[in-house]
């Protein structure tokens, strides 16, 4: 199947109203929410 600007424009649609679905299928998010992240740091990673 040859992939072109209509069909890729066709998917993004169809997956965007799949999230959307999904989505409202979700439980309601509480009103107290925490992130908890952590950033590691290796000196010998390349600048690039």
């Amino acid at each position: 199947q040859k992939v072109n600007l209509s069909s890729v424009k066709y998917q993004v649609c169809r997956l965007m109203r799949m999230l959307v679905q999904i989505c409202q299928t979700l439980d309601v998010i509480p009103e107290e929410r925490y992130v908890f992240m952590k950033l590691l740091y290796n000196e010998s990673t390349p600048d690039e």
